[in-house]
């Protein structure tokens, strides 16, 4: 198997339901973090989707004010995993997932 640690998503969150990352066909991931940095006082959530069954991540409606960020660390991920999610402000959190893929 071939493992690669690398920047597995970047960007920003929308108001409606969004993927920072999904897993590729094949493949396991292991997250080691994701960053999420507030631009905006917004509230926001992230969830583990595994094909029909959704678990969140954060407290619902978590908020954050301008300038504050939080970090969900180790997190493992079955081939088409999604991590989900979704703000109240369009482009208010930006996100980093950095973790390795496994195939």
């Amino acid at each position: 198997m071939e493992r690669k640690v690398k920047s597995l998503g970047a960007g920003k969150l929308k108001i409606g339901s969004s993927a920072l990352y999904i897993v590729p066909p094949n493949t396991w991931a292991e997250v080691f973090k994701v960053t999420l940095a507030a631009s905006s006082n917004v509230t926001l959530n992230i969830y583990h989707q595994i094909g029909p069954n959704i678990y969140r991540l954060t407290p619902n409606n978590l908020a954050m004010a301008t300038g504050e960020f939080t970090e969900l660390e180790n997190l493992t991920m079955s081939p088409g995993g999604m991590l989900v999610g979704d703000c109240s402000v369009e482009g208010g959190v930006d996100f980093t997932v950095n973790g390795a893929e496994e195939r």
